[in-house]
């Protein structure tokens, strides 16, 4: 409907706003120090139990650091940080690994793990961020990323429900959630999360109304406790994440390092590993689902920097690893949030929380922190069904095969094996492109060598004896076998022989080694049915590979396409008369009384007859031997324009108009010349006028020859 308000465009009151931005600050605060207190229960568990009061106060403190130093740092308009779960859910299993060791104090020991975890990712992540790598996430395919964000979606949701049930649910569980003693429990929390889901969905609600039905619902909550309860009996119902123990003092772990075991610590290096790899992956997903989320392009080597020196300013404390929160910036922008005072804003009330004691957090109902879980995991998975909505099958089925391999597997193999489908998918979808750009002859292809009338009229005579095939793309052993394939069947018409093909591979990015056995059995073919093979613009690697396999000798192979093709024109003409063309005499010779103006001269295979730039005082007639004409390019390069022989006129354009040369001109072999100067030519016209009407005519049909074979190479670029 016309004029319709969205959340994107409509601006609410400062009043309203600043009410929005205090009750969304608190909710994600809520959120952040919550999760980060669930991830110290994972880690400090069995024998390290005792180390919970102070880890969840060192996770807490650890989440308020990576809030604060990412949005004051972060190029991302609004972003937070966090611990990660992925880091927490790999160090369980170095616990058991602790305790099964020589360890007489498996807190200590879990401490230092924690610090040489967050100390070496910090380092990774800033080296690879000032190597530039960090680039390298772009290249990830749109389905992982998008697949991972319904991942982490997934598990945000079922997070949401452990919180609220007080336990890891599995699908066999299902059917006791709707138990009454576990429904009483989830059913507020997951109707949190369904609002805090939709609102934003909603063009005409305030975002502000999700913050403060969370608010509301806990308010609520104590509200009747005080009256009709008591948070001994809410305690003992399990409605409260608590209660914590008292003592979680934060300090540095300087101690720990002095006294740690180090071969009980050294037996956890590979879990150790395990940690940097996925949270260097990790934070590069993340980098790039926020972009998605937030639909904004930053530098993502500065993010990656940023990210390591916040995990280098928490390994002191034994701080899990973190970084940029998908989660927390999720729930962020589904409650309204937008300013970059907030995540500095939250991560000063985790700090506060953190040294205020990790007890308070154990009053926080469960269904407020499985609610929040809920909401941003609804969103993100809201966001990845739009994806699907515009993607094709093969990226629907690649996302939801993330999707599924991450809820019942793990987030590491549900990315592997997510690259793996989109490989296999680029596979199947790059073997449907031909590699063959363009099939034509000699008569649409024609070599920049400038012939006689006689040898042009031949050529299109003997046009369709020759193929040329121009590839393109990435060369691989499928795709290669079908170029032989037409190959092979062009070489099969017996009705309209062919005597050369030329292949073409200037446009070819690369070649698999699998394909240059299909390129050798092609030669060999092309050898038995007496045509002559051509590979053009071949890498000198591949070359190597094609003569070393004794199917091809050294004359097979040209520079370019343009080379290939004069040879090529030459195979035929000299097939078409028994002998290579006579390109050292002129076709239409000068007059001798012409020609005794002239001087003559000889010039050097390599030798410059002519430089660009320079002055224009001298005519040439190519008299015998072929030039090869060129500019510089933009680049430096030198761009080869045409090729001249016996006959030709040079320098003609600079000499008669005054002005300096236009290209440069080169001896391809030994050349006599023949050589007018501008004196000269002051004196033909002043003494013999008919000469001149000879020279410039000759000049005049040169020059119209030139434009119509610019004209027809003109037309062959732009096929």
């Amino acid at each position: 409907m016309a004029g319709a308000e969205t959340n994107s465009t409509r601006r609410p009151s400062a009043g309203v706003s600043l009410l929005g931005d205090v009750i969304g600050t608190v909710a994600v605060a809520i959120y952040g120090i919550t999760t980060a207190v669930s991830f110290a229960a994972l880690v400090f568990t069995g024998p390290a139990a005792a180390g919970l009061p102070r880890g969840a106060s060192t996770f807490v403190l650890a989440t308020g650091v990576f809030t604060l130093f990412l949005g004051v740092r972060s190029r991302f308009t609004m972003v937070f940080g966090m611990v990660q779960d992925t880091a927490a859910i790999v160090l369980v299993p170095a616990v058991a690994t602790i305790a099964a060791s020589s360890s007489d104090d498996a807190v200590r020991d879990v401490l230092v793990v924690l610090g040489l975890s967050s100390v070496l990712t910090g380092l990774a992540m800033w080296g690879l961020g000032h190597a530039h790598l960090a680039s390298t996430a772009r290249f990830v395919p749109t389905t992982v990323v998008s697949g991972f964000l319904g991942g982490t979606g997934w598990l945000l949701l079922k997070g949401g429900f452990d919180v609220m049930a007080d336990t890891s649910l599995e699908l066999g569980d299902l059917g006791d959630l709707f138990g009454t003693d576990l429904a009483k429990l989830w059913l507020p929390g997951a109707v949190l999360g369904i609002v805090i889901a939709v609102i934003p969905l909603l063009p005409r609600v305030s975002p502000v109304v999700a913050s403060a039905v969370a608010i509301l619902m806990t308010a609520g909550f104590f509200v009747v406790v005080a009256v009709a309860s008591s948070i001994s009996a809410v305690e003992e119902g399990g409605w409260l994440v608590g209660p914590f123990p008292e003592g979680g003092s934060i300090g540095l772990i300087g101690p720990e390092l002095v006294a740690a075991d180090w071969p009980a610590v050294g037996e956890t290096a590979g879990t150790i590993g395990v940690v940097l790899l996925l949270s260097v992956l990790g934070v590069l997903l993340n980098l790039s689902g926020l972009q998605v989320v937030t639909r904004s392009r930053i530098d993502l080597d500065q993010e990656l920097k940023t990210a390591g020196i916040a995990n280098l300013l928490v390994a002191p404390i034994g701080g899990l690893v973190g970084y940029h929160a998908l989660g927390d910036t999720v729930l962020a922008t589904r409650l309204g949030l937008a300013r970059r005072a907030i995540p500095i804003a939250v991560g000063l009330i985790a700090g506060i929380f953190a040294f205020a004691g990790g007890e308070l957090v154990g009053y926080l109902p469960r269904f407020t922190a499985g609610g929040l879980l809920i909401g941003a995991g609804l969103g993100l998975l809201i966001e990845w069904g739009r994806g699907l909505r515009s993607s094709g099958w093969s990226d629907r089925f690649v996302g939801v095969l993330i999707v599924a391999v991450i809820a019942f597997v793990g987030i590491l193999e549900g990315i592997v094996v997510g690259l793996l489908a989109a490989c296999l998918m680029f596979v199947l979808r790059y073997s449907r492109i031909d590699p063959i750009r363009l099939v034509s002859t000699g008569r649409e292809r024609r070599s920049v060598v400038e012939r006689s009338p006689q040898d042009d009229a031949r050529l299109d005579d003997l046009a369709d004896r020759m193929a040329v095939y121009e590839l393109h793309g990435s060369l691989f052993f499928g795709s290669v076998s079908g170029v032989a394939e037409k190959v092979r069947k062009r070489l099969a018409h017996t009705s309209s022989p062919i005597d050369v093909v030329i292949v073409d591979f200037a446009r070819v990015a690369d070649i698999d080694s699998s394909a240059f056995a299909v390129l050798a059995e092609l030669g060999d073919d092309a050898s038995a049915a007496g045509t002559r093979l051509i590979w053009s613009d071949l890498s000198s690697a591949a070359t190597a590979v094609l003569v070393r396999a004794d199917t091809v000798d050294d004359g097979a192979f040209a520079d370019d396409l343009d080379a290939a093709l004069e040879r090529g024109e030459d195979l035929l003409l000299a097939a078409d008369i028994g002998g290579p063309p006579e390109d050292d005499a002129p076709n239409e010779p000068y007059s001798d009384s012409l020609l005794d103006w002239f001087v003559p001269e000889s010039r050097r295979p390599g030798e410059v007859i002519v430089r660009e730039g320079d002055e224009s005082d001298e005519l040439f007639l190519v008299v015998t031997g072929s030039v090869h004409v060129s500019r510089t390019g933009r680049d430096g390069r030198e761009l080869r324009l045409r090729t001249l022989r016996a006959g030709a006129i040079i320098g003609e354009i600079g000499f008669l108009t005054g002005g300096t040369r236009t290209a440069t001109v080169t001896a391809e072999t030994d050349v006599e010349v023949r050589v007018l100067t501008s004196k000269a030519h002051q004196r033909l016209r002043a003494e013999q006028p008919d000469l001149v009407i000879e020279l410039y005519d000759r000049v005049l049909r040169s020059t119209a020859d030139r434009a119509a074979a610019i004209h027809r190479s003109l037309t062959q670029a732009l096929r």
